[in-house]
C-alpha cells in the first residue's frame, strides 16, 4: 500500500489514470511497445525510474528484468535526447491531455491532438 500512496503523490488518485495504462500495468503481457507506453506515462510525470520500474515489476507477473532493462533504455534515451521532438506519447495528470516527450531544449508542453476521448475509472 505505501507504494501505491507514493505513486498517488506524483500521480495523483489511479482511478483518474488512463484505462489504457492500468491495463497495460496488470493484464497486457509485456511488450516493448507497452513497456514505452508505460514508461512514457511514467517519465512524463516525473515519476523516478527507481518508483516506476518497481511498480511495473509488482503489477506485471511477466515483467522481471526484460521490462525494467527496457523501461531504464527508455528513460536513458528521454534524458539524454536534446533537441529532438516527438520522442514518445504520455497523459500529462496535470493539463489532463495526451502530449509529447520532446528533447530538453523542445517545448515541453506540446499537445497532442487526438480524436478520441481519453477514459478513466473515476
Amino acid at each position: 500500500m505505501f507504494l501505491l500512496q507514493a505513486l498517488e503523490l506524483f500521480l495523483g488518485n489511479i482511478k483518474q489514470w488512463p484505462t489504457t495504462i492500468l491495463n497495460h500495468l496488470i493484464i497486457d503481457e509485456p511488450t516493448p511497445n507497452i513497456i514505452r507506453r508505460v514508461s512514457a506515462f511514467f517519465y512524463g510525470n516525473n515519476m523516478p525510474y527507481n518508483i516506476a520500474s518497481y511498480f511495473y515489476e509488482i503489477c506485471n507477473e511477466y515483467s522481471g528484468d526484460y521490462a525494467t532493462n527496457i523501461m531504464h533504455s527508455y528513460y536513458f534515451i528521454w534524458r539524454r535526447a536534446r533537441n529532438a521532438k516527438h520522442l514518445a506519447i504520455y497523459y500529462d495528470k496535470g493539463f489532463k491531455r495526451y502530449m509529447y516527450i520532446n528533447g530538453v531544449c523542445q517545448s515541453q508542453n506540446e499537445p497532442v491532438i487526438l480524436e478520441f476521448p481519453v477514459v478513466t475509472l473515476g
